[in-house]
Formats: C-alpha cells, structure tokens, sequence
C-alpha cells in the first residue's frame, strides 16, 4: 500500500514521513544524477552568485529530487512538503534561513534539475513550487512531531527483551508530546489530530514497565486547550443554529399573517355578495322589515288580494297548488301546519285573523322559497 497518498497537509502523518525519511536517508548519487546537478548549476551560474557553502546543500537536495523511488510511491507535493522541510532545517543549521532570495535561488535550482532529468517541465510533479521559508512557529511544530515520530520509532523497534527498561526514549517522548499539545488552538486541529493517532499508535505497542520506568502511558495529557476552544466553538455554533431556528419561525408566522391579512377582505366581500345574492333572489324581507308591518297595514294588503294563477277563494279552501306537492307535504311537517286543526274565522277581505297570519310570517320566515311566497305575498294565507 502507498504510505504517501493523502492523510497529509501542512504535517506528514507518521507513515508517510516514516517512508520519505528512510528513503532520502542515502544521499549518495549516480554519476548520472551528479549530471543533473552539475547542469543546472551550470544554468544559474549565468544569472547567479553561487558560493561555495551551497555545495552541500545544493547535492542533498539534488539526491532529493532525483531520487524517483520517493516519488513514484507518492503523491508529489507529500516529499515535495518534507524536502523543503529538509531544506529549511539544513539553513537554519547554518544560520542561512533569513534570507529570502536563498529559497528564491532553491526554487530555481529544484526546477532545473528536474528539467535536466525529465527533459521537460511539468508543474504538477516539480518540487519548485513548494520551496518557500517557513515560519518559526510552523517550523518548530513540524520539528516537535518527527522527533516524535522518530522516538516511537525507537520504542516501536526494540526488542521485547530490551524495551522493559527503555524509560529514556518513552519519558522523552512524553514530555515532548505534552509540551507541545498543551499550548494548540483550534488553528492547529491538524497537529492535534496527528499527536492523538500517534499516541492511540504508542497505546498498542510494548512499553516500558512502571516498575521500572516513572512514565507510563496515563501521562500523555490531553489537549486541554484545544478541547476547551472546541467545546465553545460547539456551543457557539448550536446558538447560531438555534437562533437561525427561531428567526426563520417568526418568518414563517409573519408569513401565515401577512396571507391572513390578505384572505380577510376577500372573504368579508365573498360574504357580502352571497347575502346580496341570496337575499335579492329569495325575495326575503329581514326581521325588521317583518317585525315592523303593523296589523292595520297587513289588512289593508288582504283587502287588494290577488290570487295567484288565476285561482277563485273558496270557503273550505286549504294551501294546496297542483304544481307545488312536495312544498305542501313540507308544510304538513312543519310545526305551524297541522291538517284538520280549526284555524281563525277569515274577516271580510277573506283574509285570516292576525293570529293566523302572524303564523304564517313564521312559515315564511323558515321556508325561504319564492314559490311559497307567492301564496301570501298580500300577507294573506288560506287553508
């Protein structure tokens, strides 16, 4: 399985920076790849001063770059990333790091050197591009982690017999760990992430027995600071959410509102034109109107009666047309109708008493059909 393909960025996980170290461990190079070195030297010496300091540096990194079985094993920006790291520990070692046209002087080299072996430039593989100074803190980070990556290592690798009494590397690894995990932010999950697995990985390997050595595994610490930042960028991003939650409900009832609002008068004007409708149609005088028609005005109608399709008043006569059964079988249901009951002597207009025409007010105020009303539309009834 390739070590170097993803589960990096600014810090190489262990497997990866375990596979690039043990690889650029021989700095030894061909005469073919002195070649290389040698031409793109050439080239810069045109434009560039190079003192005889960078000799060194200049063949470690050549071996580097050149060197394919790194690269064909790995995603080229991961040893790309560990050789500027590499480089950058080799200019501090010698007090050359402050200087930025150096690294600009680097970025060149590195990319002669691969046009002189490939014989082309293909940006995505060459290493120019990730040559750049460090800063103190990231370099001290990165620094801290492979120290401790090469201390477990050393635990990692020594034998079962031996390793009982190994206290020196384990104390050393912890105390580093410690130090270096106390002070991280949330800006360093990263670094965080990368110190847990390696401690999880210190977990399942064979350690140094507590009778023997102080340390033990209870003495890793744990990201105190960083966990009290994550739990207030938890708590910080739920009150958000929350509050987004309650904005959006008021939204939502403003909405239903505003449409509330706006279906009123629709609805107030849908109720005025049906009452108009109905009303106009049926031909229904309101309660008023009926309560208001005194007994003088009521006989005074049923002296100007005028039957209705041409019908004669008879005597014995009852509230029956051929064309209205069902409306007549209506009646006899209703509590004002009763067939065989003895209604009030009829006066001299032919028209009933009071008593009997207040009750057929009331058998017009029920019934509401127009065809009822024509029967005693003079305020007259006849049964």
């Amino acid at each position: 399985m390739w070590k170097c393909q993803s589960g990096s960025g600014t810090y190489l996980n262990y497997e990866c920076q375990e596979f690039l170290k043990r690889k650029f461990q021989d700095k030894s190079m061909s005469v073919e790849r002195m070649g290389y070195l040698r031409k793109a030297v050439d080239i810069l010496k045109q434009n560039n001063n190079i003192l005889g300091s960078y000799e060194e540096i200049l063949q470690e990194i050549s071996s580097y770059v050149t060197n394919s079985g790194a690269f064909f094993y790995a995603d080229p920006r991961l040893p790309c990333n560990y050789i500027n790291y590499l480089l950058n520990e080799k200019l501090r070692s010698k007090g050359m790091h402050n200087h930025t046209s150096i690294y600009d002087f680097f970025k060149k080299f590195v990319a002669e050197v691969y046009k002189s072996e490939k014989g082309n430039y293909h940006a995505d593989k060459m290493c120019d591009i990730d040559i750049k100074p460090l800063d103190d803190d990231i370099y001290d980070k990165m620094t801290k982690l492979y120290e401790l990556y090469n201390l477990y290592d050393v635990l990692k690798w020594t034998l079962p017999s031996r390793i009982k009494s190994e206290c020196k590397p384990f104390g050393k690894m912890i105390r580093i760990y410690n130090n270096t995990i106390k002070d991280l932010t949330l800006q360093d999950e990263e670094l965080v992430k990368k110190l847990l697995t390696l401690k999880e990985m210190t977990s399942n390997i064979p350690l140094p027995e507590s009778k023997i050595c102080y340390d033990r595994i209870e003495h890793f610490k744990e990201p105190k600071l960083y966990n009290d930042l994550k739990e207030k960028e938890r708590l910080r991003k739920e009150q958000e959410e929350a509050q987004k939650a309650i904005e959006k409900q008021k939204q939502e009832e403003k909405r239903l509102e505003e449409e509330q609002r706006k279906q009123q008068p629709e609805q107030a004007a849908q109720s005025s034109l049906l009452a108009q409708v109905t009303g106009g149609a049926l031909g229904i005088p309101g309660d008023d109107e009926l309560s208001g028609t005194s007994t003088e005005h009521l006989r005074a109608q049923s002296l100007n009666l005028e039957f209705p399709r041409g019908q004669k008043h008879s005597e014995g006569s009852h509230f029956r047309d051929p064309s209205t059964p069902l409306l007549v079988h209506s009646m006899e249901q209703t509590e004002f109708y009763q067939p065989g009951e003895k209604y009030p002597e009829r006066d001299e207009g032919g028209c009933c008493h009071i008593t009997a025409r207040q009750e057929c007010i009331k058998i017009k105020r029920i019934f509401f059909l127009s065809v009822f009303w024509r029967y005693y539309s003079r305020g007259c009834c006849y049964f």
